[in-house]
């Protein structure tokens, strides 16, 4: 692996030495979810005190620019939130960045996919995302297995079926999963990769187009 993956590695570790992890990297429009995604974890927070210290939001929001008036729009309503959480709970509990473009360089990624306990990424319409997939490769063996949490209404949801759904507007419900991901044995961690991480390995983007539109 690339040497910049260990350095980004390394002080993502260091910056949140003890805490469990929970990414995102969304694109800043509104179909993303991202406001939903936030509500849930402070209410997350909120209903279970004991993660206060214990847990860290990492999220990236990419700023594409081709939707200019939505990025603006998304992209004040999601740091308001990222603002309330970090004033509520603590300057910890959230670390939030803001990257122009439509992607996050591939090393920092695998660096964070590589130090995420859990994947968050709830969208409330997506088409393909592949950095689900991204994941469960960067956590196969002999890695720790990670967590995937993901909308029913993302189609990656219907092909990893060892990902945990939610309905991202289901603030309640989707506060339950997360605790349900961050309290999860590594034995059921495992079952769940062990569903994903052969589908991910062995599919051709040919088999996968085709599991897609089915």
């Amino acid at each position: 692996s690339m040497p910049s993956v260990k350095d980004y590695t390394a002080k993502l570790r260091h910056d949140h030495s003890s805490r469990l992890i929970i990414s995102g990297v969304d694109i800043a429009q509104s179909l993303s979810g991202i406001s939903l995604k936030l509500m849930a974890f402070e209410n997350l927070l909120k209903d279970y005190p004991i993660y206060q210290k214990k847990v860290v939001l990492i999220q990236k929001c990419l700023v594409p620019g081709n939707r200019i008036l939505d990025e603006v729009n998304t992209l004040s309503e999601v740091r308001k939130l990222v603002q309330r959480i970090k004033k509520k709970f603590g300057p910890h509990v959230i670390d939030y960045e803001e990257i122009n473009g439509s992607s996050l360089q591939v090393d920092k990624r695998v660096a964070l996919w590589k130090v995420s306990d859990i994947l968050m990424s709830t969208p409330i319409r997506e088409g393909l995302n592949l950095l689900p997939q991204e994941y469960v490769y960067c956590r196969k063996k002999p890695s720790h297995p990670g967590v995937i949490i993901t909308s029913e209404f993302a189609v990656v949801s219907s092909v990893l079926n060892g990902s945990l759904r939610v309905n991202p507007f289901d603030i309640k419900n989707t506060v339950t999963t997360l605790d349900k991901a961050l309290t999860m044995t590594t034995q059921e961690k495992d079952t769940r990769r062990a569903r994903d991480e052969a589908f991910v390995t062995s599919c051709t983007s040919s088999q996968w187009t085709r599991s897609v539109l089915q």
